[in-house]
């Protein structure tokens, strides 16, 4: 039995990508950052980049999976902030670890 998981709440990320995955479409599949991405980046041809999404190397993303979360992808748009809830996973994959969120579920971030 043991201890419960620690919950945790990230407020104010920005969406670098958003999927969804499983047979059915599911599962949603998350890509965060806390940097924006702006014009300038855009124009900064000697700022090595994200395929295709654009963001800096540096922009620490962090993947993020919400099982049984698929049919909140409509709520979700690249580039909005969002606020997550969440429990924090190491994966293995090949002998690399990486730490992701397990998100047990989010909104639009509020503009206060």
């Amino acid at each position: 039995l043991g201890n419960p998981e620690p919950v945790f709440l990230l407020k104010s990320v920005q969406v670098a990508e958003a999927r969804t995955v499983g047979a059915q479409g599911q599962h949603l599949k998350l890509r965060v950052t806390s940097v924006e991405r702006s014009a300038s980046s855009d124009e900064d041809t000697n700022t090595p980049l994200l395929p295709a999404k654009r963001y800096p190397l540096n922009a620490n993303v962090v993947d993020c999976i919400g099982f049984d979360l698929g049919e909140r992808i409509s709520e979700i748009k690249v580039g909005e902030k969002v606020d997550l809830v969440f429990y924090l996973s190491e994966d293995t994959f090949n002998g690399n670890h990486k730490l992701s969120l397990k998100l047990k579920d989010l909104r639009k971030s509020e503009n206060l």
